[in-house]
């Protein structure tokens, strides 16, 4: 069940808890969920290095449990300035300069507890950034003294093309992008020469941010999310995203579960996906994922024909 996270060394279970969704969440209920996941199938948590809350909760946890027992880590490094899109008139030295990632590898590892981070990540990542700066060889030397595994970048929603030199070139051994039915484009363009070298790849929003659940009350517009998705599901955005959730509901053969069954089983249908990254905020969510990963992915002519049918944002 488990799988190969690249040229680390390390093997993943096929579903990663991502805490982004958990920011609704208290300390206690963090630790809680953190430890019902280590106690099941789940190896690995990915986190937001400046969530300190997520990040002295999972401390909280690794010190109870031991650090011997630690989960992979999987951090996304903040870059020195803010930028909520890519933006290539910014130097890297600029936003990613080698003294600050260290400086953040070295903190985790101290607050956190344990000597080595699995994968750290550079968000908001910019093609031109490859040939900049002193990120890589600072990233290849905190790879050296052991305190990451590997490293690679994190690429905005619906640009996972913008990761493809980075892999091209070998510099990187790991990407984080979304991949989900209605964004599946990376399946015939990245996922193949990430295959091909041996890099990682944890997908991101596998339910498209809770729009594959479609019995929710918040797709119904019967509530709130709380959080950024109230904005990014405007009224006439939610309702074409439920439609088209919808369709695909309308699509399952039999055997093939809830929606967002369909939708995690898609997403590990490629081999070169190591791990699927889903924010779950109960220890329920996690148990019904956890059955669906166990039905096993889709062979690759049905990952194929649903890809087809229901590709609507890349």
């Amino acid at each position: 069940m488990m799988r190969q996270l690249g040229r680390s060394g390390l093997s993943v279970s096929p579903l990663t808890l991502g805490t982004d969704a958990a920011g609704q969440l208290s300390a206690a209920e963090l630790r809680e969920l953190f430890a019902f996941a280590l106690d099941t199938a789940i190896n690995a948590i990915e986190i937001d290095a400046a969530n300190a809350m997520v990040v002295d909760a999972l401390a909280a946890t690794i010190r109870s449990r031991g650090s011997e027992s630690a989960p992979h880590i999987f951090c996304r490094l903040s870059p020195l300035i803010p930028l909520p899109l890519p933006a290539p008139h910014f130097l890297a030295d600029q936003v990613y300069p080698g003294s600050s990632i260290r400086a953040q590898v070295d903190a985790l590892l101290a607050r956190l507890g344990v000597k080595r981070l699995a994968l750290v990540h550079l968000p908001v990542w910019s093609l031109e950034w490859l040939e900049e700066g002193d990120w890589l060889p600072t990233l290849q030397q905190l790879r050296q003294e052991e305190k990451i595994a590997d490293f690679g970048v994190a690429t905005f929603d619906h640009d996972a093309d913008a990761a493809l030199s980075a892999v091209a070139s070998g510099a990187i051994g790991s990407v984080q992008v979304m991949h989900n039915l209605f964004d599946p484009h990376l399946s015939q363009s990245l996922l193949p020469l990430c295959a091909r070298q041996d890099v990682a790849v944890l997908a991101r929003a596998p339910l498209y941010h809770g729009g594959l659940v479609i019995d929710s009350p918040t797709m119904r517009g019967e509530q709130a999310w709380g959080d950024w998705r109230d904005a990014h599901f405007y009224p006439a955005h939610r309702a074409e995203t439920a439609d088209r959730a919808a369709r695909i509901a309308r699509d399952m053969g039999e055997g093939e579960g809830s929606l967002a069954e369909m939708a995690l089983r898609f997403c590990l249908s490629s081999s070169a996906v190591s791990s699927v990254v889903v924010g779950m905020r109960t220890l329920e969510h996690i148990a019904a994922n956890l059955a669906a990963v166990a039905k096993g992915p889709f062979d690759p002519a049905r990952a194929a024909a649903l890809a087809a049918r229901h590709a609507w944002l890349c």
